[in-house]
């Protein structure tokens, strides 16, 4: 049975999650500079279970990742095993984050990344004057009236 649940409570530990966490965004080449030890961080990331087994994660920062910018909150360290993708795993913690992001009160959330058509296809919108220098990714945002 699937269940998304946040790192602090992951049935099967913090360092079994922050493990997953690690190896899953070294895999992909994902920069983990992010501290997942604080209180608010592990109250803001989540996992995928499938069985008693993190299949997923997926996190949420508020970070500045632009500077200059008032960008916040960012969805972050998106992440599934390769035998869960195309299921539509990523949207339901994706939307999980949102929830989140909306009982916090915020309107609109950002994200960076590489997966430019996924997100295009979840209708989320390229962010006008963000131009990476020397990288592939882009960033995205969405207002959350428009998540359906």
């Amino acid at each position: 049975m699937l269940q998304v649940v946040n790192m602090k409570h992951n049935p099967l530990g913090e360092k079994a999650a922050g493990d997953y966490v690690k190896v899953a965004l070294e895999k992909n080449n994902y920069d983990f500079s992010l501290n997942y030890t604080t209180k608010e961080s592990l109250d803001n990331f989540y996992f995928l279970i499938d069985n008693n087994e993190i299949v997923g994660c997926c996190g949420l920062t508020f970070d500045e990742i632009i500077l200059g910018k008032e960008t916040s909150p960012w969805i972050t360290s998106l992440h599934l095993n390769q035998d869960y993708r195309g299921h539509n795993y990523g949207q339901l913690l994706i939307n999980h984050v949102i929830q989140k992001v909306e009982l916090l009160g915020y309107d609109t959330a950002y994200v960076r990344t590489e997966e430019k058509e996924f997100y295009r296809s979840q209708n989320w919108t390229e962010l006008e004057g963000y131009y990476a220098k020397m990288r592939t990714d882009q960033v995205f945002y969405k207002k959350l009236d428009e998540r359906l």
